[in-house]
């Protein structure tokens, strides 16, 4: 396959599995693209972590010269750009600089969900912090001129989405939409059915979510976070009364970028990178907001729901305030509240068949291609571009 255009996936994180998952980039490889990874968390001063891969494909650019002298290179305007940034000030440097160039351009929609409503009362709020924080404020108006400056062309949109589902499609735009599936749908496609059980007996799955320590909190600007000993009390304390109230044992699927050198969960079992599998054989599941509840969905099992007030308190900036209401809405499930314990927190009814279908095909499963892994249709895609 010579003669191929390049294919550039660009992000300002380094790669790391769950960019692997996202974006097929060993398979187009391994079918003859010319792959390459552009690594740019340098130039927004993240730090390398332990999560990152090395990669032959992937290339870090430490200046913004780089960049620049690396897009005015010919055979830019011969590449296929994969930006996994979405235009925002921060990233609109990045947003200018390909625009210059008549590189195709591709953005990549996956993992979407419910988003909350927004009252009169809580716009108002959320109006007064900005009045209160000259930072927020300031990112507001800077949010506000870069939307501004794209408005009268300073930055392009993307010329093709690759989108998950419908919720994906319609925030797509003007952009061609190739549909795709979320990673999780992939991973159920592609299991094997004889993959024996991981716990033996009736068992529920926490999605953990790493909530105290979750290293994007930083990143977003939280800076008092929830008290770790404080919530895993409150957490295994549910855990126990939802033991003994189903006959079930709790499992721990751990949060990819979790760490855990002592066990904060009284002890029960704890899985990494088995989310599907103890999803798969689990009586129902436990989470906050986690996006690996999409496993529950496509197995169609129960799924509980719970926040605190502590959780609602310092992540406020987040909208967790709202955020877990809204996905339990949903789904037509309850959401508990782990200060505030109530009997029925451990009624767990049958599925809505309805409103998990609705949920699978709006923001997990592109319906068009149901049935196909994404990786097949980026392939498809791709050969035809550079047909």
């Amino acid at each position: 396959m010579t003669g191929s255009r390049r294919i550039v996936f660009i992000h300002y994180i380094a790669l790391n599995e769950t960019l692997l998952r996202l974006y097929p980039i060993d398979f187009l490889i391994g079918k003859g693209f010319r792959v390459e990874h552009w690594n740019l968390a340098p130039l927004f001063g993240y730090a390398a972590n332990a999560y990152e891969i090395e990669h032959p494909c992937s290339r870090p650019f430490e200046s913004w010269a780089a960049l620049d002298e690396e897009l005015r290179r010919p055979e830019t305007d011969e590449t296929f750009f994969v930006v996994g940034m979405a235009y925002a000030p921060e990233t609109a440097r990045v947003w200018r600089a390909l625009s210059r160039t008549r590189a195709r351009l591709a953005t990549v929609l996956v993992g979407l969900a419910p988003e909350p409503g927004g009252s009169p009362l809580r716009r108002l709020r959320d109006n007064a912090v900005f009045i209160r924080s000259p930072r927020k404020l300031a990112g507001f108006v800077l949010k506000r001129a870069a939307l501004g400056l794209k408005k009268l062309g300073w930055a392009r949109d993307p010329d093709v989405t690759f989108a998950a589902g419908d919720a994906a499609r319609e925030a797509a735009g003007r952009a061609r939409v190739v549909p795709i599936h979320h990673c999780d749908y992939d991973d159920w496609l592609l299991a094997r059915a004889e993959e024996p059980r991981l716990v033996a007996g009736r068992t529920a799955v926490y999605l953990d979510e790493f909530m105290p320590f979750h290293a994007d909190l930083g990143i977003l600007g939280i800076r008092r976070r929830i008290d770790p000993a404080r919530y895993y009390s409150t957490l295994n304390a549910f855990f126990g009364r939802l033991e003994e109230r189903h006959g079930v044992e709790i499992v721990v699927a751990a949060h990819p970028k979790s760490s855990y050198p002592a066990n904060p969960f009284g002890g029960r079992k704890i899985f990494r990178g088995a989310t599907r599998l103890l999803v798969r054989d689990c009586e129902f599941a436990v989470t906050t907001f986690s996006n690996s509840l999409g496993y529950a969905v496509l197995a169609r099992r129960p799924l509980v729901f719970f926040t605190s007030d502590e959780i609602a308190a310092r992540y406020r900036s987040l909208r967790l305030d709202l955020y877990p209401a809204t996905y339990a809405r949903a789904l037509g499930r309850r959401l508990a509240n782990l200060d505030r314990p109530a009997a029925e927190d451990l009624e767990i009814p049958p599925i809505d068949g309805r409103l998990y279908d609705d949920y699978r095909h709006r923001y997990i499963v592109s319906r068009e291609a149901e049935g196909r892994v994404s990786r097949e249709l980026w392939l498809e895609f791709l050969s035809r571009e550079r047909a």
